[in-house]
């Protein structure tokens, strides 16, 4: 049995705290539990502890569990979701389904049922391990691997000279869905070969990433004609470029855990066309050549290293820190946001940010609010729900907490202590 991680978030401290000191996590196959007293905590939290399982409760203050599944699903796309809850109602019930929740728990549960659940799921996990790594399923997935004519078109594509007449075309008779998009995205993948697998260690590689994309993204992963593996993405009206490359450095992670090998992906320049999907390829091309040590096993945006080489790190987290000056009162301010605005990928952003200002992008965010609600507190009578909103925050009571937790005491014990 191999040994996970387990992420718990439940509001109800007495709670948390049975389940992590009853249970014998080392006998369920959990090396190493994390536990959050909210959803807001646990997303701050898993950006250094990263968990195979999470199990919520739904009713909690901030953000509820299913909105916490929803923000992690389209992150973690491999993370095991478990929910509990007191409320048996079918509308919770139907939204886990399309969550797909692995377990649905209702309470009051009992720790010997609980453990069961637990045991299941990590076996579960050992099983799709097993059969990502089985020789039989690979063999048979290679059999049913798409016609060789559907292979060389697309290999043609990203090496140049197809016309925009012939992919409308050959994309209608071999069922490629990658027609209409705002922009596409081209990626290469480097794979660190395995002893013995051969050819089954790249299909390996290739069907991972179609099943753990395929429902976020219109895409297609191909064989090119020198053998690499690569991938064509559609970038719609509701996806991201930056969510994209989130996902392939998780990918790439994740690769190493079921797959047991390191796979490092080159993301290059987006395009406006499917005909220029051949230069969008070089510079993915040219992403991988940047890989070196710190890099392998992850995805390398083409623009981060463009970036870096020339040395304009510090001047993109200057930027940053006056956009977040200038857009912190606005809720939906993100990583993803602000990536958008730069031109950069959230892994590489979130490095550099950090290397400059020895501060996550959420704590330094979190802290720039704080201050500039102490300053509306000691210089205007605004009420406490009008500051929340003016520093970004649209809930009063999450703000309350936040600034609790910030200078241990509420927004209305500061005004008047320094008034």
């Amino acid at each position: 049995m191999a040994e996970y991680r387990i992420m718990l978030v439940d509001d109800e401290e007495e709670v948390r705290s049975a389940i992590l000191k009853k249970l014998d996590w080392k006998a369920l196959g959990f090396s190493e539990v994390m536990d959050a007293e909210n959803g807001e905590d646990a997303l701050e939290k898993m950006e250094r502890f990263t968990p195979d399982v999470l199990l919520t409760d739904i009713r909690m203050p901030y953000m509820d569990g299913l909105t916490l599944c929803e923000r992690v699903r389209k992150t973690y796309p491999s993370m095991k979701l478990l929910i509990f809850s007191g409320f048996d109602e079918f509308e919770y019930a139907k939204q886990a389904i399309r969550l797909n929740v692995t377990e649905y728990i209702l309470k009051p549960v009992n720790l010997k049922e609980l453990s069961d659940i637990l045991k299941r799921v990590a076996d579960g996990l050992d099983e799709e391990i097993r059969e990502r790594r089985s020789v039989t399923l690979l063999e048979n997935n290679y059999r049913s691997a798409m016609p060789i004519l559907r292979q060389v078109f697309l290999s043609n594509l990203i090496r140049g000279g197809v016309t925009e007449e012939e992919i409308a075309g050959k994309t209608g008779e071999y069922g490629i869905d990658l027609a209409g998009a705002r922009k596409w995205v081209v990626a290469a993948a480097e794979i660190e070969k395995g002893q013995g697998d051969g050819e089954l260690g790249l299909i390996s590689v290739q069907r991972f990433l179609e099943d753990s994309l395929k429902s976020y993204y219109r895409l297609e992963v191909f064989r090119s004609m020198e053998d690499r593996l690569c991938l064509i993405a559609a970038i719609d009206e509701k996806n991201t470029q930056t969510d994209l490359i989130s996902l392939l450095n998780e990918l790439c992670r994740e690769c190493r855990r079921i797959l047991g090998r390191t796979v490092t992906m080159g993301v290059g320049h987006s395009c406006l066309k499917l005909s220029d999907a051949d230069h969008a390829y070089q510079t993915a091309l040219e992403a991988l050549r940047c890989k070196g040590d710190q890099l392998t096993g992850t995805a390398i945006y083409i623009s981060d290293m463009q970036l870096e080489n020339e040395n304009a790190s510090s001047k993109a987290v200057a930027d940053a820190k006056a956009y977040i000056a200038e857009h912190y009162h606005e809720p939906d301010l993100s990583v993803d946001v602000i990536c958008r605005h730069l031109h950069v990928s959230p892994n590489y952003f979130s490095t550099i940010f950090r290397r400059e200002t020895g501060k996550t992008y959420t704590a330094y965010l979190t802290q720039l609010r704080m201050e500039k609600a102490v300053e509306l507190l000691k210089n205007t009578q605004l009420k406490t729900f009008a500051i929340a909103t003016q520093v970004g925050y649209q809930e009063q009571n999450y703000f309350s907490y936040v600034f609790k937790k910030t200078y241990g005491v509420s927004p209305s014990k500061y005004r008047s202590l320094n008034s």
